[in-house]
């Protein structure tokens, strides 16, 4: 394909002083600033992506939350445990109860 542009979006060629390319596809500046990829999919620019633009996972932010792999767990009663080759595991953390040494 033939074309004038600055820049590829895939094999199309366009002007990146007007357009932007997200996930393989054109927006005009101003909606593409708004978005991105994540899993192959165009979501919002403020939703937290778990992995990266190919494989990954959107969530709405949660503060109480982080990512393990593509899951969004929470980091209070979630371990996430990674392999050498970088798999990823979600574990539960077993809450211990705390006793108090004070006698009253």
């Amino acid at each position: 394909m033939t074309g004038i542009g600055t820049a590829c979006c895939g094999d199309t060629p366009y002007t990146n002083d007007s357009q932007v390319c997200v996930c393989g596809g054109l927006y005009g500046l101003q909606q593409g600033r708004q978005l991105k990829c994540c899993g192959g999919k165009v979501v919002a620019a403020v939703q937290i992506c778990c992995e990266d633009g190919n494989k990954g996972a959107a969530y709405d932010l949660d503060l109480s939350k982080s990512c393990c792999g593509s899951q969004y767990v929470p980091t209070d009663r979630s371990l996430c445990c990674k392999s050498p080759s970088g798999n990823t595991k979600v574990a539960t953390v077993r809450l211990r109860k705390q006793y108090s040494s004070f006698k009253s």
